[in-house]
């Protein structure tokens, strides 16, 4: 007997592979610039962490999410304003106005905060660092931050445009001249974190003109006063959200500093990398085309409940069953990847993903709140989950260090994503498959529990094992019958025209 089945309504299919054939389609371009530096991330591991401490990891860390702190008051809410503003704009001059008012605001901002930050730095690097010593670090990384916000704000065109071929050529200039400034500044240099830190402004200060260049001549430099009132309007009251959901999900290496100390942050921060990276390259590049115009575009469709609940189960899906992957992989990973001396990173990667498989839920759960501007509804969930991580983080911290984080990770994460859908549930219907979801998370989790406990620190051994349960999980979610027959269907007819293009394409090369 089939459990957790819905009814796959045929009716409805045309329009619902319609939309997830634009969202694959479109997703898997921005994919291609996530794909190349999550490999060159990968492939570069094993150099960084022979050259890089685990003190300079750890430094880069605090550096890289003080950065994420500031970047999100200075752009303001602009680049979600500029979402939802130009895909409600009537025509393309209102557009190019939206684009050519972020652009202008984005100037000052810079300009302003770069005034204000710049005399604090031995402020800042006694505050995150522990030491004035610090202090050029910080001057480095102003620099950084400000090229990073008009950067972001730039290639908002791109995405809203979706014009998602340039918008990759950008990403992957920017990632080769990091790679190469890097290698240069760290290994033959061996300047250490300095170095990774040189690397990041030549990589952005060269992209952000190309990308300034490019969406200052299509969009213009003029500011409609009006208009970006109503943007900030739309976009401020979201930075307090952004500000907490900062310190969910990173005030855990700064109290890991304090309580503990900076090698314990770069061996912390090494395995939270790995899941991240998969977020990266699945969720960010999702949310790339679905928060930029997809989903405004399914919320005017008669059958909007149904297209959302059921792309939300799908997405999901293979969200989870990758971070999965990587979990029953893990300790294979980081031995194949990083330095001895790094080897217990992996203790991190299994918590991480199963918080970051809960945090992805925020994507869908908080459509209504942005279709219906409601956006104030977000920080319901925001302010008691940060508040959760920091008072978890004190008290367990000392007593089982950093890997307490990890454990906090999850806890913060399912307390978030409770609130946010308690707050956002009555905006819009959206009709969510949650039986069946659950059965993906608890088939997960228990096939996690079993696996971890055969551990035999033997390369090929423990690989083996590891795909076992790779295997045991596919065939209990495919025979398990999670799919109805119309999906089967679906999919088999989608992989049949997917080979048929790829013959065609063979046979024309021939």
């Amino acid at each position: 007997m089939e459990i957790f089945i819905s009814q796959f309504h045929p009716e409805k299919n045309k329009l619902l592979i319609e939309k997830i054939r634009e969202l694959f389609k479109h997703s898997a371009v921005y994919s291609i610039g996530w794909v190349a530096s999550s490999a060159a991330s990968i492939l570069l591991l094993p150099v960084y962490t022979r050259y890089l401490s685990k003190a300079d990891y750890g430094i880069l860390e605090i550096l890289t999410h003080f950065n994420g702190i500031f970047r999100i008051i200075m752009i303001a809410g602009l680049h979600l304003a500029v979402s939802r503003f130009y895909n409600f704009a009537v025509d393309g001059s209102s557009k190019r106005r939206v684009l050519s008012t972020a652009n202008s605001a984005i100037f000052i901002i810079v300009i302003l905060g770069s005034i204000f930050i710049f005399p604090l730095d031995d402020f800042l690097s006694n505050l995150i660092l522990g030491s004035a010593d610090y202090a050029y670090y910080v001057d480095i990384n102003i620099i950084i931050l400000s090229l990073d916000v008009m950067y972001f704000v730039f290639l908002i065109s791109f995405i809203v445009q979706k014009k998602s071929v340039p918008y990759v050529a950008i990403s992957m200039i920017k990632l080769i001249l990091g790679i190469i400034a890097n290698i240069y500044f760290i290994v033959f240099l061996k300047l250490g974190a300095l170095g990774m830190l040189y690397g990041n402004v030549v990589s952005f200060l060269v992209t952000t003109v190309i990308a300034g260049f490019y969406s200052i001549r299509e969009n213009g430099l003029l500011v409609d006063f009006p208009l970006l009132k109503e943007m900030l309007k739309f976009g401020l009251p979201l930075v307090p959200a952004q500000l907490c959901a900062t310190v969910m999900h990173n005030a855990d290496r700064f109290l890991i500093r304090y309580y503990c100390n900076l090698e314990d942050v770069g061996l912390y921060s090494l395995g939270y990398n790995f899941p991240m990276m998969t977020n990266v390259l699945l969720l960010q590049s999702f949310n790339m085309i679905w928060g930029a115009s997809m989903m405004y575009e399914i919320a005017k469709e008669k059958d909007a409940s149904y297209q959302f609940g059921r792309i939300t189960t799908y997405f999901m899906l293979l969200f989870v069953s990758t971070q999965y992957a990587l979990s029953i992989y893990s300790t294979t990973v980081v031995k194949i990847l990083a330095a001895p001396k790094f080897f217990m990173a992996h203790t991190v990667i299994p918590f991480v993903s199963l918080g970051v498989c809960l945090h992805a839920f925020y994507t869908f759960f908080t459509v209504g709140a942005f279709i219906k501007k409601k956006t104030w509804l977000v920080n319901i969930g925001y302010l008691p989950a940060a508040i959760l991580n920091i008072a978890l983080n004190m008290v367990l911290l000392p007593r089982f260090g950093y890997i307490a984080a990890a454990w906090t990770t999850v806890f913060t994460y399912f307390t978030f994503v409770a609130l946010v859908y308690v707050a956002c549930r009555k905006t819009i219907s959206i009709s969510f498959e949650f039986k069946r979801l659950s059965y993906v998370f608890l088939t997960t989790i228990a096939l996690y529990i079993v696996s971890s406990q055969l551990f035999f620190d033997n390369l090929l051994i423990d690989f083996s094992l590891q795909s076992l349960f790779i295997l045991i999980y596919a065939a209990l979610i495919y025979f398990g019958n999670f799919f109805t027959d119309g999906e089967k269907n679906v999919v088999r007819q989608e992989f049949k025209k997917a080979f048929t293009k790829i013959s065609i394409y063979r046979k024309a090369d021939l």
